[in-house]
């Protein structure tokens, strides 16, 4: 399938947890008993992160393109070329882990699947530092 190309993809998790957070965003108007505004305010982050988890089922993803390179798709559907070798440092946060390089950021979350040459390609980048 179209899943094995990718060295990086995001499982269906990302596409549940989207589909439950929208049917959440449109029930909470009626299950909260709060002021309007907060339902309002639920209602719309829910909506704009299941919105987001699909966005980035959908488009986020990287395929290798030779040993030393690969291309990012953000959730946005933009494309940028990055190297190993401009591989700058890991920063683990509570919802992602961030894998800084010199020409940007790729975000890697709970439910980012990563290929073992992809991985095996990170390795050999964080000990070249």
């Amino acid at each position: 399938g179209r899943m094995k190309e990718k060295d990086l993809y995001q499982s269906t998790l990302a596409l549940g947890f989207g589909i439950v957070a929208i049917i959440a965003a449109f029930l909470c108007p009626f299950v909260l008993k709060t002021a309007f505004l907060i339902r309002m305010i639920a209602f719309a982050a829910l909506l704009a992160a299941g919105i987001g988890a699909i966005l980035c089922w959908k488009n986020q993803s990287a395929v290798m393109t030779g040993s030393s390179t690969f291309r990012y798709r953000t959730m946005f559907g933009n494309e940028k070329v990055y190297r190993f070798s401009e591989f700058v440092r890991l920063e683990r946060g509570t919802k992602a882990t961030k894998l800084i390089f010199q020409n940007g950021t790729i975000y890697i979350a709970g439910w980012t699947v990563l290929s073992e040459r992809f991985i095996a390609a990170m390795d050999r980048a964080m000990e070249d530092r």
